[in-house]
């Protein structure tokens, strides 16, 4: 009962993520036909049932940065329910929709639905911001987004990760915006072509 009471008070961790444009929404809905797209959310989704939860890790590769951050904002604003709270009809409909998330936070023995609103975020890259994933506790499954990160605060970062994986309780996706040239994770990683 503790546990369901501290799910419901939890809150998205700003420290740790800086949440997607709202602004991108109208193109993040044309991104949606995308075959990087599709790609994209099926490696999400995978394995994110709390008994399977683990860190994985994907690379978009390509040579549009823009297209790149775009197709990232897109899949942030898809999973974190964004684009579902503005589909909503008036205010009843996006409180009905917020508390039907936070009572889905609170059961977890409820198996995921590919509907069910995530965590998502890019990770600002800065001392502060590693400091704060190191304290970082998932509240639901969370896709995480790095891009633009200098070489070692990516090292430092998929390191951090992947070493507090097994303490988490809900499944975490990295993405890498845009591929790192020559980055050896020592894990397996998986790359879509944008």
């Amino acid at each position: 009962m503790l546990g369901a009471l501290r799910q419901l008070g939890a809150r998205y961790d700003r420290a740790a993520l800086q949440p997607p444009e709202p602004s991108c929404a109208t193109q993040a809905v044309a991104m949606q036909g995308r075959a990087a797209w599709r790609a994209l959310r099926v490696w999400c989704l995978a394995g994110s049932s709390p008994l399977s939860a683990r860190l994985t890790v994907a690379v978009l590769e390509g040579s549009d940065a823009a297209g790149a951050h775009l197709l990232a904002q897109a899949l942030c604003l898809e999973r974190d329910g964004s684009l579902q709270l503005l589909a909503c009809h008036g205010a009843a409909g996006r409180l009905a929709l917020r508390l039907k998330t936070k009572l889905h936070d609170a059961t977890p023995w409820r198996e995921r639905q590919p509907s069910d609103a995530w965590d998502a975020g890019f990770l600002p890259g800065t001392t502060a911001g590693l400091q704060a994933l190191a304290r970082f506790e998932p509240r639901r499954p969370t896709l995480l987004v790095a891009q633009g990160l200098s070489t070692p605060a990516l090292r430092a970062t998929c390191a951090l990760l992947h070493s507090r994986q097994r303490h988490f309780g809900h499944a975490l996706r990295l993405l890498l915006v845009p591929a790192t040239p020559g980055l050896n994770l020592g894990w397996p990683v998986t790359r879509i072509a944008f």
